[in-house]
Order: structure tokens, then C-alpha cells, then sequence
């Protein structure tokens, strides 16, 4: 799940409100009993226009969106980010601090590596004074590129110092196997966001495809090549390549089957799948030994051969250049940096300005020093009583979802046992790594942001290398812990929360318990669904990849997930950009398993914390209210173009009227009726969890 500042809430007198629940005089106010407010929501941003069941996401965010304009230098502006600012605004505070050359730090500790990557990042000047001197070593290596044999050798260079080529190799979890290490083999390469920018034919992919093909060639023309016609011959060879390469990517969709993407083999059996890219060579010159790998699509490597050939060694250095720059664009010269957000971000995402530097430069720290950054935010910042209430909801929702599981009519015994048997098993962090990660031996100096970058990117490297035949570290985090996002793990089977999300609206304290529940319990419950949604179910409570389900159930399941596919896929929130049910499946699953979840967990709260009315609202309108709080967002139409097209999460609007159209308890609550808009018809309703 991709996902606190405290609102200010105050009374407000509402015309329409078609609530069961409410009480209004004549005039449509309040009465003068229920003038309160709710602890943690703002009930003044409600929109009386839109009735809960006609529209719920416009009843809760219609008001947002008119306050809340998109800034100039976002193409999203929504709760996450919001808080995400406040977060980035601590971190810079702390990054001030430590950056002040008088403030002694110990080499290689969180305070060193992030102040020294900090200050070189910041240094414009010497940034501008140094052009492209520091990444011309890497740039001279393109020259190389005279056949296919050279292509390779570039490729085996190109992955130790992070540089993206038409395929990546790296050490993760077995799938199979979760208490080892395994190499895993995959297609790569692409620039633009997804497959589908390079072969949609609609008007705007076609004039983005156009742009992106000038900025190639205006890029080429700033790298040095004074003949126009030259730069548009480079800009014409990348864009070839990488469009040969969009034609053999996987779809996405396809991506989230997890047996169609786990085919492990031997390395001799590897090696004969193609003629030139043989992964056991280039794990031998990577001093790396292993009996076996999982090639993640095997079609693709076979077909690579041909790709390989089909162009020229002048086109392919045309490609190894632009990659060599992709890669290093943040430390480059401001004439670089502008023109490669003029298209990828104001093209593209419909951004009209850059970040300030500083907040671009924090973003970077994410890609290699994210748990130090991290650090630094959870020691000042993250409060254990936070973490303790959290815990409590954690296991509040975790019994419910055993109870729900257990009257499943759908599961037979046999099966319940075993998601009974995974849910139990569940391990969860919340906050902060128990033990900090070790960066010795990674250099990071206040005077390079190009030497910096080589640095991470090769530590990571060896890095991760190095973890084969090592035993699997349950330990360890995939985010920081200042990010605002949740997790879950399918080979470790755990749900993560970082302290960066436990902050409002997610998680407030002084916080309406429902509205709490809504928010943060719906996140919480919506990682749990993960381990049982179209992808997670395959995996047991050891991590395997395993199918412990029997026929009949599997069947069950599918059934009623093709019919939640199919709603997600009626959804289109720009005219021919419809959002892909099947590649949004585990998103929605986990979306409406966790509301749900969320929602019974609160049941079973109150029982022991009884609670009545809040400025006219009961307790479970208000679980709804904290759920759709978390989703108030405005976005340009770049932005949802490229979101349908690449990402597992539908739009933040069917977030919300998704799930609830599907629930019982949303209608029960709002007192909606058959036949109105957040009422899906009943023969397709589906209850998964």
C-alpha cells in the first residue's frame, strides 16, 4: 500500500444530509445538542451537495479539493503529502543541524553519512562549476560499444554503478525456499513510465512520445552533439530500442501472478535460454558462485538475443549514454536537471515548477540512505506510546479477521485452518528496525554528490551480492522509517508500519477512536488482507510460495475476485484511461478486506469503550469518515493517466467509493437504499474477507 498534522474542527450547519442518523431542525441545522465536533476529523470540509450515497468521496473531499489546490511544484496534493511535508520539514531541520561542520559526527553513523550526503547534494555552485567532468569516466566507457561482446562487458559495468540497462539482476528472498537467498533475473530497461507509453496509439501517448523523443535530442545536443540532425539520430535509436524492449515487458497484470514470474533453474539451464547474456557469466565475473536462479521471465531473456542484434553498436551507445546520464541527472548542472523535468515531470505528470533543491535532495537520500534518514527522524520524532496503541489495534484486528475467516460460508475447513494457521503466524514492526543496519565501509563525503551516488549504488551492489549464502535477515526494513507508507512481506509474512505513517490523519492520539479506526485500522487491516488477497494467498504461513489451497476454495475465491475486478475495471477517470481491474486486484482486495476489517475491529472496541453521537455523526459513519479522510487528494490529469497505467492502486476516489458501494455496513450506516449510486447491485456485491 502506497500511502499528521492535526486539523482544526469545528461545528458547521449542513442543508443536505440524507444520513439516517443525523437530527436536524427545519432549517437543516443542527440542533443545539449535537453542536460538537469530531476529535480529528474537520466535519466543515464535508460537502452537503453530494449525499453519502450518492457520492461518498465528493461528500468527504469536495471542500478539500477547493481549498487545497494542487502546489505549482506537484502533480498530486493529498494527505500523504501533506504529510510527507511534515515529515521532509523535520528531517530538513535535522539535516540544517548536523550539516554545521562544527557538529562533530562519528564516520559512517547515521548523522555522518546523511549531513555529508546532504551538504555535497546542496553544493550548486560546485555542481555548476564541474559540468559533467565527474560522470565523463562513465560516459567514456560508451565509446567501447563496438559489437555485441563490448555491449555485454558495458552491461556488466553498467549494473555495479547503477545504471539501468534491458534487464536486472539481483539477490532477494526464494520465493520458495524463505530461509535462503536466491538471484533473481528480470526484464528492465525502460525510461518512460510503462510498456503502454511506448505502444499506445492516443493522441496523448502519441504527443508524448513525440516530446520524449525531443528531449532525447535535446539531451544529446547539451551532452555535446553540435549537428542537430545527429542528436535526432541518437534521440530516434533510443527511443527504437527501448520501444523494441516495451514489446517484450511483461504486462503488469501478468506481473502480479506469482507463478507465471518464479521459474527457477539451474545456472548451466539458465545459460541456455540465450547466446550472449548467459546470467552464470556474468555472476562469475561478479565473483559470485551459485548453484541455481529464478529467471522472473524467461520469455524475455530468450528473446534479448534477437534485440541485441537488430541494432547498430553506434545506436547502443546512443542508449548507453542517455542511461549514463539518466542515472546521475540529480547531480548534474541546473540545465540538465530543468530539461529532464520539463518532460518527465510537466510532460508527463502535468507539474508546472521544480522542487527547491533541498526537498529533490532529500527524496534522492531515499534511494540508498533511506533507513539512516530514518534514523535520524524516529529518534527525535516517533513516541512509544504510539507504537503500544498501535500494537493493541494490530491484535484487536487480527482476532476479528480470525473470526471473520472462521465464517467464511465460502471456505471449507480444511482451508480455514490453514489461513487461520497464516494469519497467526503474522509478524509485525511498527516504528523503527530493532537493530540499525551497518553502513561501514560506505563512503559518503560533503564535496561530491556524482562520487556519492557511485558509492551507494557500489556498496548496494556488493551488498546485496553478498547476502547469498547467508542466512535470510527477518530483521530487516524495506523503507525508512520516516517514510508515510505500510507494507506487507509475503516471504517474511509481516506487516510493516513506519513511524512516518503513525502521525495524523493516519494515527492521532487525541483522535475520535472511529475516526482512528478508519484511518490507521483501515491501513493496518488492509495489509493483513494482502496475505490473502489474488497474489499474497499463494503464499503459506512460512512464506512459501505455496497453493494450500484446495480446488473448490481456489475456485471460490477467483470467482468473487473476477467480480471485483470487473467493478474496478467500469471506473474511468479521464476518457479512455479506465482503470485495469485485474492489475488493481490485490490493491482493491486489501482496500475493502481492511475497511471491513477496520470496521468490526472497531465494533469490538466499543463493546468495552462505548461511545454515542459526534456532531451528529454515530460511530460507524465515523469509521467511514476516518477511511476517506486519508484519500482527500487533488491530482493533474498526467498524473492519473500515468497512475491507471502503472500503478497496483486504483485512483484515490475509487479508494473510497469502491469498497463502500460493496459493503453492508457502509449502506446500514448511511442508511442508503437499492438503486443508489454507492449501492452495488446485489447480484454483484462481493465479500471476500
Amino acid at each position: 500500500m502506497r500511502w499528521k498534522r492535526i486539523l482544526v474542527v469545528s461545528a458547521i450547519s449542513l442543508t443536505i444530509v440524507t444520513c439516517k442518523s443525523v437530527k436536524t431542525d427545519s432549517a437543516g441545522a443542527y440542533t443545539k445538542s449535537e453542536k460538537q465536533v469530531i476529535p480529528g476529523f474537520d466535519i466543515s470540509l464535508l460537502e452537503p451537495k453530494y449525499s453519502p450515497c450518492e457520492d461518498f468521496y465528493q461528500y468527504t473531499t469536495a471542500r478539500w479539493m477547493e481549498r487545497n489546490p494542487i502546489p505549482e511544484s506537484e502533480s498530486r496534493w493529498g494527505s500523504f503529502n501533506i504529510l510527507i511535508e511534515k515529515n521532509n520539514e523535520r528531517l530538513y531541520q535535522i539535516l540544517q543541524e548536523y550539516s554545521n561542520k562544527n557538529v562533530p559526527s562519528e564516520k559512517y553513523s547515521a548523522r555522518q553519512l546523511c549531513a555529508d550526503f546532504y551538504a555535497a547534494a546542496m553544493d550548486s555552485a560546485t555542481i555548476e562549476s564541474k559540468a559533467t567532468v565527474e560522470i565523463e569516466p562513465l560516459l567514456s566507457l560508451t565509446n567501447q560499444i563496438t559489437n555485441v561482446k563490448t555491449l555485454v562487458d558495458w552491461f556488466t559495468y553498467a549494473m555495479k554503478v547503477g545504471i539501468r540497462i534491458p534487464f536486472y539482476m539481483g539477490v532477494r528472498t526464494d520465493a520458495k525456499n524463505p530461509e535462503r537467498y536466491i538471484v533473481y533475473w528480470g526484464q528492465s530497461g525502460l525510461s518512460l513510465p510503462d510498456r503502454d507509453n511506448y505502444l499506445r496509439t492516443d493522441s496523448v501517448t502519441l504527443y508524448q512520445q513525440q516530446e520524449y523523443k525531443k528531449f532525447l535530442a535535446d539531451f544529446f545536443a547539451l551532452h555535446g552533439v553540435r549537428k542537430p540532425q545527429l542528436a535526432t539520430e541518437m534521440s530516434e535509436a533510443v527511443y527504437s530500442i527501448e520501444t523494441e524492449l516495451a514489446r517484450l515487458h511483461m504486462a503488469r497484470q501478468d506481473m502480479r501472478r506469482p507463478e507465471l514470474t518464479y521459474n527457477k533453474m539451474i545456472i548451466s539451464e539458465a545459460n541456455r535460454l540465450t547466446s550472449h547474456l548467459k546470467p552464470g557469466e556474468f555472476l562469475r565475473q561478479f565473483g559470485v558462485t551459485t548453484d541455481s536462479i529464478v529467471i522472473t521471465h524467461v520469455n524475455y531473456l530468450k528473446a534479448l538475443d534477437s534485440v541485441l542484434l537488430k541494432f547498430k553498436p553506434e545506436q547502443w551507445r546512443a542508449y548507453a549514454v542517455w542511461k549514463t546520464y539518466e542515472a546521475y541527472i540529480d547531480a548534474l548542472p541546473y540545465a540538465f536537471v530543468k530539461r529532464h523535468f520539463d518532460f518527465f515531470s510537466g510532460v508527463l505528470y502535468g507539474t508546472q515548477t521544480m522542487k527547491p533543491r533541498w526537498k529533490r535532495v532529500l527524496a534522492k537520500m531515499n534511494d540508498g540512505l533511506s533507513e539512516p534518514l530514518g534514523r535520524l527522524f524516529a529518534e527525535r520524532y516517533f513516541s512509544p506510546e504510539a507504537k503500544a496503541d498501535v500494537e493493541l489495534m494490530v491484535e484487536n484486528i487480527r482476532e476479528v479477521f480470525r473470526q471473520r475467516i472462521a465464517t467464511r460460508d465460502w471456505m471449507t475447513e480444511e482451508t480455514k485452518q490453514k489461513a487461520l494457521e497464516k494469519l497467526n503466524a503474522f509478524t509485525y514492526k511498527i516504528g523503527y528496525p530493532n537493530k540499525w543496519k551497518s553502513y561501514e565501509g560506505l563512503e559518503i563525503t560533503p564535496t561530491s554528490y556524482v562520487r556519492n551516488l557511485q558509492n551507494i549504488r557500489q556498496y548496494q551492489f556488493r551488498d546485496n551480492l553478498g547476502r547469498l549464502g547467508k542466512p535470510v535477515d527477518k530483521d530487516e526494513w524495506f523503507m525508512g522509517a520516516h517514510i508515510v507508507n505500510a507494507y506487507y512481506n509475503p516471504t517474511f509474512n509481516e506487516i510493516v508500519f513506519p513511524a512516518g505513517i503513525l502521525q495524523p490523519p493516519f494515527y492521532d492520539p487525541k483522535a475520535d477512536a472511529a475516526i482512528n479506526y478508519g484511518a490507521i485500522g483501515g491501513v493496518i487491516g488492509h495489509e493483513f488482507s494482502h496475505g490473502f488477497d489474488d497474489q499474497g494467498r499463494k503464499y503459506n504461513a512460512f512464506g512459501q510460495l505455496s497453493n494450500w489451497w484446495n480446488a473448490v476454495d481456489s475456485a471460490q475465491f477467483e470467482a468473487r475476485a473476477r467480480l471485483l475486478a470487473e467493478h474496478y475495471s467500469m471506473y474511468e477517470p479521464l476518457p479512455g484511461y479506465a482503470v485495469n481491474g485485474k492489475m488493481t486486484l490485490g490493491e482493491n482486495i486489501a482496500d475493502l478486506g481492511g475497511l471491513t476489517l477496520a470496521y468490526y475491529a472497531y465494533q469490538r472496541y466499543k463493546a468495552t469503550h462505548p461511545s454515542g453521537m459526534l456532531a451528529g455523526f454515530t460511530p460507524e459513519q465515523r469509521v467511514f469518515l476516518g477511511w476517506a479522510q486519508v484519500w482527500q487528494s487533488n491530482v493533474t490529469d498526467g498524473y492519473l493517466r500515468i497512475q491507471v497505467t502503472t500503478d497496483y492502486h486504483s485512483p484515490a476516489r475509487y479508494r473510497v467509493n469502491g469498497p463502500m458501494s460493496m459493503m453492508k455496513e457502509f449502506r446500514e450506516a448511511w442508511g442508503c437504499k437499492e438503486g443508489d449510486p454507492m449501492v452495488k447491485e446485489a447480484d454483484k456485491r462481493v465479500v471476500i474477507w
